[in-house]
């Protein structure tokens, strides 16, 4: 880890600007990795859109942007324009930054369940990212034997929910590597040295760690730009690892053996990228074999002139760094002829019907010459032996020589002629099919392209029918409501056709004149009238009952679509079912005031 004066991410300043997550909760959980193409970052922020992003910020509640001006590390690069993270609490030293994080947490996916290792953690904000891709972590930082230090370090990675994955050892490397290492034999598959800068202490934790490393291993480093950490990556290069630059705020280094890869980092196009000297004979993420080419030449052109590309060099170096290049140039011609190797099927047969037309024109074009060479010699054969049989005037055996010469000469103009139309066709069948093949390179691009498009277009289908389900649910909600509705009003037409004819029956009584053989009825003229005034307005507002229940059709309660069928049903049923029910009740009120009247006036009428 490096000291007060080695910061480690880079970028935008703000320093009372804190970061736009609230504070965490530890019932917050911290949201799952998504496609940087899909991720919504802060201003100022860059992620290589080949990454997925996880964004821990909610457990880190004191990281903000820093002030670079506020930067004290010599090798600070402050012209990249991407944040630059601190803790308040310490703001001359710096997070990874936000690309950086993303490199590590990338790279960690590719061993997932496996061990890995991280020398220097800070305030454990590069932890939890390789926590959170590989499951599996121990750091060691001897800033961790600080009781409250190491509190504040397990309290961040416990908001991020990876508290459980990391073992944490208050230790100095490359000692403590070796302890750990004793104490379980299992080699590392992943390791990122972010430690200490000075001087020769980045080579000597790769040293220590290259001994416990796994036959299929990656090894990061970071802050290059300093040329002490470079020597780290230096002497994994002389161990026979492969290496490579990536181009990040303050540069990282990866190493690797075996099988392992490292995930393909584009650098920012926005930024003034530039490289150290001291790091001109690696190979940089994202750079085309052409850039890099041009680079190496940059390099051979100082050894040349007896140069060092590096200050500080001397013929020894000097030669060790050619060899260098070198190697890595034939490293790196022994991939591009791997992945020239991995061309499909059509490409190979492509190729097969190249060479077929290739040997095909270079025989007929051996044939010819070989026909040419062989009427020449036959004919300065037969001049030869002409020349020995004749005896011929001097003069004219020199004329019919001369003449021969001419044809000869002729025939050779012809077969060169011949020749230079064959060379014609060949160059004109290898144009053609350097065209079929440039076709094949772009249809595949397409398909690609296509693919990439069907795969969206398939995405959005889910979408839309998750959606069309929800809404089919809907829909079979309310057909399950219209149906208990239905049912009610079946019901109450049901009530009302068995009540009908009792109804009716009730009427007609109440329409009778009361015929009543008592003599001499003692009248109470308010009530009687009063009664007679009420009865009639029943009589009459059954009768209308009745006339609208005769209106109903007679099937029409036999099932519910005929229900449904009927003109206004649910209104009109709705409305005899009140009248009904109202005109029973008052029925039955007058029924029982007669009896009570009757009691009334019958003691009366009674002989004395």
């Amino acid at each position: 880890m490096p000291d007060a004066e080695q910061d480690q991410p880079s970028t935008l300043e703000q320093p009372s600007t804190t970061m736009a997550p609230a504070s965490p909760t530890l019932d917050r959980p911290v949201p799952d990795p998504v496609e940087a193409e899909d991720a919504e970052l802060p201003a100022g922020d860059y992620v290589s859109p080949t990454f997925w992003v996880y964004r821990p910020d909610a457990a880190f509640p004191h990281m903000r942007i820093g002030d670079k001006d506020r930067a004290t590390w010599g090798y600070f690069r402050r012209e990249i324009g991407h944040n630059w993270y601190v803790d308040g609490r310490s703001s001359t030293v710096g997070f990874v930054n936000r690309d950086e994080a993303s490199i590590l947490y990338n790279a960690a996916r590719l061993f997932s369940g496996k061990r890995c290792l991280e020398i220097g953690c800070w305030r454990g904000w590069s932890s939890a990212h390789i926590a959170a891709g590989a499951g599996n972590l121990e750091i060691i930082d001897p800033v961790l034997a600080d009781p409250v230090w190491r509190a504040d370090v397990e309290g961040s990675l416990e908001r991020a929910g990876q508290l459980d994955r990391v073992t944490l050892h208050g230790g100095a490397s490359p000692s403590a590597i070796e302890e750990l290492a004793a104490a379980d034999h299992r080699p590392w598959s992943f390791i990122f040295i972010d430690g200490d800068h000075e001087g020769q202490a980045p080579r000597r934790d790769a040293m220590a760690v290259v001994q416990h490393a796994a036959a299929d291993a990656l090894i990061m480093l970071h802050d290059l730009a300093a040329p002490s950490v470079a020597q780290a990556l230096f002497f994994l290069r002389e161990q026979g690892w492969n290496t490579m630059v990536l181009q990040t705020g303050q540069i990282m280094g990866a190493a690797w053996r075996g099988k392992a890869k490292v995930p393909p980092h584009r650098p920012d196009p926005d930024q003034p990228w530039t490289l150290p000297k001291h790091l001109h004979s690696f190979p940089v993420s994202g750079e085309s074999l052409a850039e890099r080419a041009e680079r190496f030449g940059s390099v051979f052109e100082h050894l040349a002139r007896g140069e060092d590309p590096d200050p500080g060099g001397d013929d020894v170096i000097l030669s060790k760094r050619a060899r260098e290049v070198i190697e890595q140039l034939q490293r790196d011609l022994a991939v591009t002829r791997a992945e020239a190797g991995t061309v499909g099927k059509e490409l190979e047969d492509l190729r097969a019907d190249t060479q077929a037309q290739f040997e095909t024109i270079t025989t007929t074009h051996a044939g010819v010459i070989e026909q040419v060479r062989a009427d020449a010699r036959r004919q300065v054969e037969a001049v030869t032996a002409s020349l020995e049989r004749s005896k011929l005037d001097h003069g004219t055996e020199r004329w019919r020589l001369y003449r021969m010469v001419q044809t000869l000469q002729a025939s050779t103009t012809q077969s060169e002629a011949e020749v230079a139309r064959l060379e014609a066709l060949r160059e004109a069948e290898v144009a053609r099919l350097e065209a079929q093949a440039n076709a094949m390179k772009t249809n595949v691009v397409d398909l690609t392209s296509r693919w990439a498009e069907s795969e969206y277009q398939l995405k959005s289908s889910q979408g839309r029918a998750e959606v069309l389900s929800d809404e089919a649910q809907g829909l079979r909600k309310r057909l399950l409501a219209a149906e208990l509705r239905r049912n009610s009003l079946f019901s109450e037409l049901v009530f009302v056709r068995e009540h009908r004819d009792d109804l009716a029956s009730q009427i007609d009584r109440l329409s009778q004149p009361a015929i009543t053989d008592e003599p001499d009825v003692v009248e109470e003229p308010n009530v009687v009238e009063e009664q007679d005034v009420v009865e009639e307005q029943d009589v009459s507002e059954a009768q209308d009952v009745v006339a609208e229940l005769e209106g109903v059709p007679a099937d029409a309660g036999a099932t519910s679509d005929a229900l449904h069928a009927a003109p206004e049903p649910r209104a009109r049923l709705t409305r005899l079912v009140h009248r009904g029910r109202a005109f029973a009740s008052r029925v039955s009120r007058t029924a029982r005031g007669g009896s009570r009247r009757l009691l009334r006036i019958l003691p009366l009428n009674r002989p004395s």
